[in-house]
């Protein structure tokens, strides 16, 4: 449904996007996310310099319809990958599941754990009715 009413968005309009400044899923706050993939961009200052730019998805919160930067990680694009070596010509339909476990230290740097799951927005659409017809 959200994806329906994005895709009907960027249908009426003519612009190309150039920028767009969207929040970043807080998992501190919200440790689980369920949302559409859209897309992976770089963000920063300047996109010729790395140590000045960073890997960020954009996703669908499809709790609120809203569209979020999910910050790139090990686990995310890991995640990502995998998604697209299945439904490599259908990734705009890829639901993830991504529940944050914490923080913890990985030789000595930080990294986020995280647990993710995805599957196509069909097969989401259906585990929806069947939790809602269980009730």
């Amino acid at each position: 449904m959200a994806k329906k009413q994005a895709d009907q968005a960027a249908a009426q309009s003519p612009f190309r996007m150039a920028v767009q400044n969207l929040a970043f899923h807080q998992f501190d706050e919200q440790p689980i996310l369920v949302a559409l993939y859209k897309d992976t961009v770089t963000l920063g200052d300047d996109e010729g310099d790395t140590e000045k730019t960073f890997t960020a998805n954009v996703m669908i919160n499809l709790d609120s319809g809203e569209e979020v930067y999910v910050q790139n990680s090990y686990s995310i694009n890991k995640a990502i990958k995998m998604a697209k070596l299945d439904h490599p010509d259908r990734m705009r339909e890829v639901v993830f599941h991504i529940e944050f476990l914490g923080k913890t230290e990985l030789k000595g740097k930080p990294f986020n754990q995280f647990k993710i799951g995805y599957c196509l927005e069909e097969a989401w659409e259906a585990f929806k009715q069947s939790e809602l017809a269980a009730r």
